[in-house]
Parts: C-alpha cells; sequence; structure tokens
C-alpha cells in the first residue's frame, strides 16, 4: 500500500480532531448566546447534511451507475423514518433555558436569597 493511500485519510482525520479540538477551546472560553448557539448548531446540521447526502446517495449512485435503484433506496429510508419518529418515545419537554432554571442552589449550596 503506497504512502498517499494512508497519509490523506490520516491528515484529513488528524484536521478533523484538530478542527473539534479548537472548537472545544473556543466553546469552553468564550460561552456562545443564543444567537451564535443557532448559528452554529444551523451550520453543523448543514455540513452533516451534505455529507450524508454527497456519501451516502451521490457516491454511491456514481460508484454504482444505478441512480434509480440508489435514489429509491434513500427516498424508502426517509418515508420509513418519517412513518416511525411518530411512534419514538420523546423526552419530556423540560424549559432548561436559564431564565427558567431554579437558582436556589448553586454548586450545593444555597444562595443568599435561598436564605433569607
Amino acid at each position: 500500500m503506497e504512502l498517499s493511500a494512508i497519509g490523506w485519510p490520516l491528515l484529513l482525520s488528524t484536521f478533523a480532531g484538530l478542527s473539534t479540538s479548537i472548537g472545544a477551546v473556543i466553546a469552553i472560553m468564550h460561552t456562545p448566546d443564543e444567537a451564535m448557539l443557532a448559528f452554529l448548531l444551523g451550520t453543523a446540521i448543514g455540513v452533516m447534511g451534505t455529507v450524508s447526502c454527497v456519501e451516502l446517495w451521490w457516491h454511491k449512485a456514481a460508484q454504482h451507475s444505478s441512480w434509480p435503484a440508489i435514489t429509491a433506496a434513500v427516498a424508502a429510508g426517509a418515508v420509513v423514518f418519517a412513518l416511525l419518529d411518530p411512534l419514538l418515545p420523546k423526552p419530556p419537554d423540560h424549559q432548561l433555558l436559564p431564565e427558567h432554571c431554579d437558582h436556589e442552589h448553586v454548586e450545593g449550596k444555597p444562595t443568599e436569597a435561598a436564605e433569607v
């Protein structure tokens, strides 16, 4: 096996890992507000959706030269998910935003307001 067959995937994996680490450091140093969090989540969803479409649909269809069969399989998977989604259990709908949190205790100790 030649080095380029190993080197390119290794370089991409290293870049992905470093990107994740850099993003984690930024998130720890600067907590994003709601607008920035919405932007970042939207970007992540867009990237993952694009990668899924390109790798699972377009790449396989081009590789196997069977566009209709691959497209039908992807569409069938989406239909099955849409049909099963209402049957799956949903997590409880809690309000976890900071303005709805109970601020009586911080790190296990009552705050001054709770002591009064």
